[in-house]
């Protein structure tokens, strides 16, 4: 049912199969794209977060939970920013960064670190994100924007 997009049957089965094994990683990591498909964050972290240390069959399935989860703990992040939660927005952040390395949320947690009043941290994750990728335009308009204030 997934791989026809019926996200509602794909759900009703997982929830079976997890109720016979609670333990199964690949309907753990079935539940885990069902609520990335869906947008919910918080529980696509939940499943993917318990399978990103696991080994699963394929190296492919390894590398798109490390993404979905590392996508997902991003989209909270952002969320918690949008809310001038920035404490909280530093923790997703971080948690993403050690799953999937990006300047995106080197930026993003450069910000949060600014908005909290530590301006040396957060011109030392801009300054990262810019190592990671010299010409991103948002890392680079963050350190001005940091630099003139």
């Amino acid at each position: 049912y997934q791989k026809v997009n019926d996200l509602e049957k794909t759900n009703y089965y997982l929830d079976k199969a997890l109720a016979v094994n609670p333990l199964a990683k690949t309907t753990f990591y079935n539940k885990g794209l069902y609520h990335f498909q869906k947008k919910e964050w918080e529980m696509a972290i939940f499943y993917l977060e318990h399978l990103s240390s696991e080994n699963l069959p394929g190296i492919n399935q390894n590398t798109v939970v490390r993404m979905r989860l590392a996508y997902s703990l991003a989209m909270m992040g952002k969320s918690a920013m949008a809310g001038n939660n920035f404490e909280s927005a530093l923790n997703y952040l971080e948690r993403s960064l050690k799953t999937e390395p990006s300047a995106e949320n080197l930026t993003y947690l450069g910000i949060c670190y600014f908005n909290l009043g530590k301006k040396a941290e957060a011109q030392t994750q801009v300054l990262k994100a810019l190592n990671m990728q010299p010409e991103y335009a948002p890392a680079k308009a963050a350190l001005k924007m940091m630099e003139d204030k």
